[in-house]
């Protein structure tokens, strides 16, 4: 008996991810003090957004003034700086009620800039709490970064169509 050849597997070519995607990298400040996070952040999300630290409130205006970014992921707790990331993101949102620093400042196109809460303290913080401060999400830390790119495609685009 002769041998048949045995057909191949039939594969289905892979499907095209039709979630709607902005056209040019995000460009995000990413607010964060520690090294080894913004260590780990780098090693992640540098090959699909364009990534600028800041590691202080006076450095996170500056680049405000200096730049323009589509997102901002904040950690929570700035040890070095004169405001933690939630008085930064209420002054941002018009909602800071302190004597804020003479470097800060904010406007219109500031106050809608999608701001994502990075935080170590998951039994501390949730995402009620990110709403309350003025930020649109938070995640905790360790990041997952597969999830973390989806909340940020769908903050930004959100923030498109306002």
């Amino acid at each position: 008996m002769p041998l048949r050849e045995i057909p191949k597997k039939q594969t289905r070519a892979p499907q095209e991810d039709k979630t709607a995607r902005p056209e040019k990298t995000l460009r995000i400040l990413y607010v964060e003090d520690e090294d080894e996070n913004w260590d780990v952040a780098l090693l992640h999300l540098t090959r699909h957004y364009q990534l600028t630290r800041a590691k202080t409130a006076k450095e996170t205006f500056d680049l405000l003034r200096q730049q323009q970014f589509d997102a901002i992921l904040m950690d929570i707790q700035l040890a070095a700086s004169d405001m933690n990331g939630i008085e930064i993101c209420q002054f941002l949102r018009g909602k800071f009620t302190g004597t804020p620093p003479p470097y800060a400042h904010t406007n219109d196109a500031l106050r809608q800039i999608p701001i994502i809460f990075v935080t170590a303290y998951s039994a501390r913080y949730r995402k009620e709490d990110a709403l309350t401060f003025g930020g649109d999400d938070l995640v905790t830390k360790p990041v997952n970064f597969v999830p973390l790119a989806g909340t940020l495609i769908r903050l930004v685009l959100r923030s498109m169509q306002k």
